[in-house]
């Protein structure tokens, strides 16, 4: 708990030295006291965490939705969308630690989600498919996070 402590003054003696303002110091213990906020698993987690232990390339209990979206899209306002929802649930923005062998999960604020986004053009229609389904089974590292992922794919301009 040294560490909480340590970063604690570090944020107090600089707004002492007037080199943050008092909404930085605000912002900043939230995000030092998110850091440090441990909250027991419900009895789903403890068993994902369990399956990701055992079987750690197991994709079996990952939730992949998809959406085709025709006209264009501005991916910086979807991006500024999600990051927004990951804002407003920060249950979004946890990781799964383990600590003598108990598993805790520790909240992550201010963890943004990013956009991947990537060109398929070159793909054929009947390889879209196979495709998504092999981004679907990439394993999350529950660990490290995020505890979602999301993909902005491609094919023409207007989709």
């Amino acid at each position: 708990m040294n560490d909480i402590n340590d970063d604690t003054s570090r944020l107090l003696f600089a707004y002492r030295d007037g080199k943050i303002s008092r909404s930085d110091v605000l912002r900043s213990l939230y995000e030092i006291g998110g850091r440090y906020r441990r909250s027991p698993l419900s009895e789903g987690q403890k068993g994902l965490w369990w399956l990701q232990k055992t079987s750690a390339s197991s994709s079996v209990y990952n939730i992949a939705l998809c959406s085709r979206l025709d006209g264009r899209v501005e991916s910086g306002l979807l991006e500024q969308a999600l990051s927004l929802v990951v804002k407003r649930h920060p249950v979004l923005t946890g990781v799964i630690c383990e600590e003598n062998g108990v598993p805790y999960q520790q909240s992550r604020p201010g963890r943004r989600l990013s956009l991947a986004q990537e060109d398929i053009s070159a793909l054929d229609d009947e390889a879209v498919i196979p495709y998504l389904k092999e981004l679907a089974k990439a394993p999350f590292l529950l660990a490290e996070g995020p505890l979602l992922r999301a993909h902005l794919l491609r094919r023409r301009a207007d989709e």
